[in-house]
């Protein structure tokens, strides 16, 4: 399924595991939102493209999504994540 999304204020330890998995380091702020897509991976080239900027490569994450993370202009970070 496709199109889900969903906005959190997560925990500092329930954050800083998903900065570790998505881009090895504590990188987001308060809020960070997650967009499921079709493919994460050209999602986030076409923000890139867009004027976004990578926060780090994509991944597969441990429960199987593959995840990208950029910085918007505005600096909010995004979660594109793509599940088998």
């Amino acid at each position: 399924m496709t199109g889900g999304s969903f906005c959190s204020r997560s925990l500092e330890r329930q954050a800083a595991l998903i900065d570790d998995v998505e881009a090895g380091k504590r990188v987001s702020g308060a809020v960070r939102l997650a967009v499921e897509v079709a493919d994460s991976e050209e999602t986030a080239q076409r923000l890139i493209a867009a004027g976004a900027d990578q926060v780090a490569p994509p991944v597969t994450t441990p429960w199987g999504d593959r995840n990208a993370r950029v910085r918007t202009p505005d600096g909010m970070q995004l979660t594109l994540f793509t599940s088998d």
